[in-house]
């Protein structure tokens, strides 16, 4: 019973989380909050083989205008119960924008941005307890086209989730955070503080971090199999001088108070919040 009041009382404080998203500050190239509609399907092969297919819908929030569109299908291969490697591709949809001219050096067509993304990766899992789960994982991302921050990135993530199939509705809550290091991106002009040019270099170094935090549920007791996830996530970039990278949102300086300043690779902050829909075909 007492329980049941916590899981009451954590959806109810996720809502109110929800319904004060709209107020968030964010900062995008397409100026809005972000709506997130995802789900996940997980393919049994054998003892050692699985794959799993990630599917997501991003729409802006405030006109509900759809953003973009992601599917990714990953190859995972048991090494042993708890060290995992992956091999997969990404295909990703971008509406077409104005202000994604500059960041995106990709073809468009029929009003879209095109491109892939092969990935490699590996991850391992730390069970605490039967109940609290660690998954670390780093990946190596290329994307083909390019974009204009990076051509490659890796990434190194960190999910934290507790199951306890005794919690009514087997709510599950969970905290992930992802680092991306980019790799290769188009050179820009970088200056000195006296205004003049100091190199021109490919912006490289560690620049991102995501964050997700929300729960799962089984809300059909009868179909075990079937998952909702409800979370809140976040996207912030960022500088980090003395690491041997260089800026991303790099100010061009001025020399007087005439001339006009210019920013190159702005930094792409946003809020989201996310439903998904979890199926398994086969045992985990």
């Amino acid at each position: 019973m007492l329980m049941t009041k916590i899981v009451k009382r954590s959806v109810l404080s996720l809502l109110l989380i929800f319904l004060v998203f709209s107020q968030l500050t964010a900062q995008d190239l397409s100026g809005e909050k972000k709506f997130e509609y995802s789900s996940y399907l997980y393919f049994k092969v054998n003892k050692k083989i699985y794959i799993d297919n990630f599917n997501l819908m991003c729409f802006d929030s405030r006109r509900h205008i759809f953003n973009f569109m992601q599917n990714d299908l990953t190859f995972n291969y048991k090494v042993t119960k708890t060290f995992i490697l992956m091999f997969g591709d990404a295909i990703y949809i971008n509406n077409w924008s104005p202000q994604y001219l500059k960041a995106y050096r990709n073809q468009i067509s029929l009003g879209a941005i095109y491109f892939h993304r092969p990935t490699i990766g590996a991850k391992y899992k730390f069970n605490f307890t039967k109940r609290l789960e660690l998954e670390e994982n780093v990946t190596f991302q290329y994307f083909t086209p390019s974009m204009e921050k990076y051509h490659s990135r890796i990434t190194l993530g960190s999910k934290l989730s507790y199951d306890n199939r005794k919690w009514p509705l087997e709510f599950e809550p969970f905290a992930q955070m992802i680092l991306y290091y980019y790799l290769n991106g188009e050179p820009i002009n970088y200056y000195n503080s006296e205004g003049g040019l100091d190199g021109y270099y490919s912006p490289n170094g560690l620049h991102r971090y995501r964050y997700r935090l929300g729960f799962k549920i089984k809300p059909v007791k009868a179909w075990k199999k079937f998952d909702l996830m409800l979370y809140v996530a976040g996207q912030k970039e960022f500088n980090l001088p003395g690491l041997g990278g260089h800026n991303i949102n790099y100010t061009t300086p001025t020399k007087d108070l005439a001339d006009k300043q210019s920013t190159s690779l702005p930094f792409n902050d946003y809020s989201i919040l996310g439903f998904q829909l979890n199926h398994v075909f086969g045992t985990k």
